[in-house]
């Protein structure tokens, strides 16, 4: 069971990158462009581009979306007994999140659902040599 906490690290580790990504990156951009004609027909063009991040735009509304990810992913390891069950709800309840919020940011956080779902996995018996 030595992929398990891997996968379940590697899950977490993508959410946690995906957030702040979206929080602290470039999640949106802006392009204005003017133009204007002087009185002898000369043209001159001015383009403008912005980028704002998704915390900056949305506020602090986005953080409680966001963490949902990395909660889902990270509650499995508090639990010993139901682990792979737990796996299996969290991959597929994040697997929903990534098709419900496919048009903005749910689409980034499918390898989060993939490993989420591959960690669920039993681990193969190797037998001992005697």
């Amino acid at each position: 069971m030595r992929f398990q906490p891997a996968a379940i690290a590697g899950a977490i580790a993508w959410a946690v990158v995906v957030a702040l990504l979206f929080l602290f990156g470039p999640a949106y951009g802006t392009k204005s462009s003017s133009y204007e004609v002087g009185e002898r027909g000369t043209q001159a063009s001015a383009t403008t581009r912005g980028y704002s991040t998704g915390l900056s735009v949305n506020g602090p509304d986005v953080i409680f979306p966001l963490a949902i990810p990395i909660i889902l992913a990270i509650v499995p390891l508090f639990v010993k007994k139901r682990r792979r069950a737990l796996l299996l709800v969290s991959g597929c309840v994040m697997l929903l999140f990534c098709i419900l919020g496919a048009a903005s940011v749910g689409l980034l956080y499918t390898p989060t659902a993939f490993l989420l779902l591959l960690a669920a996995l039993p681990a193969r018996q190797v037998p001992r040599a005697t």
